[in-house]
């Protein structure tokens, strides 16, 4: 998948990373996402949020799949972003707990309108 135009993105779903298409990317990377975040083992208490292994990889990878939509669809991304600031709001949170360096956002802090 591309991220942008400099930027390609192996998929690490697979037992050696591949390149996929960037609908099976985000596909795999949403799915993996979901299983390390709803598993029992990682969150075994509804009152305190342990240390979660590799969240900074999770937050890294879910990041690519608003650069990829940014930067090769645009008009979907600014048409969304408009109504729910979905990765504004992901990028704030990020950057607010450092779970994301801010040298690895690439998408303008504006991102819908430009």
């Amino acid at each position: 998948m591309k991220g942008s135009d400099e930027c390609m993105y192996l998929c690490a779903a697979h037992k050696t990373a591949l390149e996929c298409s960037a609908h099976d990317y985000m596909i795999h990377n949403l799915d993996h996402s979901t299983a390390t975040l709803q598993n029992v083992k990682n969150f075994s208490s509804r009152v305190s949020i342990p240390e979660v292994k590799n969240l900074d990889t999770i937050v890294r990878r879910l990041y690519r799949l608003f650069s990829h939509t940014y930067y090769h669809h645009r008009e979907v991304f600014n048409e969304f972003e408009k109504q729910m600031f979905l990765c504004q709001r992901f990028t704030e949170f990020t950057l607010k707990y450092g779970l994301l360096p801010a040298k690895m956002c690439n998408i303008p802090r504006n991102g819908a309108g430009d």
